[in-house]
């Protein structure tokens, strides 16, 4: 499945933190801070080609990923899983807050989170 990314500016007070309103996604390596923060958004319509809707995920990294991020959810109905869908963005910048869609395969479908990580190569 593809997506597209929309950005969105950081919104917020000075003294707000740049990930405001967003829940931390555990790092992978178990140390440190997480490195994406995320919700679960409402922005606009599904593209065209996705014929069963989709879901959108707000998303903002503390670091940059140059080579833009990678966001799969497993689709699931009535708790079994069905199979995973991915959503692919663009170029991300630190600290900038970045919209995924992830296109559903099926419908009828919920979806629960499963990985967000920086793309490691261009495609």
């Amino acid at each position: 499945m593809t997506g597209n990314t929309q950005k969105t500016a950081v919104g917020g007070t000075a003294g707000e933190p740049w990930h405001h309103g967003l829940r931390p996604w555990p790092n992978s390596t178990g140390r440190g801070l997480p490195n994406f923060y995320y919700q679960w958004a409402s922005h606009g319509s599904c593209a065209a080609y996705a014929t069963y809707g989709c879901w959108k995920i707000e998303i903002v990294t503390r670091h940059v990923c140059p080579h833009g991020v990678m966001v799969v959810a497993e689709q699931t109905r009535a708790g079994a899983d069905l199979g995973a869908v991915w959503g692919f963005g663009r170029r991300l910048a630190a600290r900038t807050r970045a919209v995924v869609e992830l296109d559903a395969g099926e419908s009828g479908v919920s979806a629960r989170l499963n990985s967000m990580t920086c793309n490691p190569v261009a495609s």
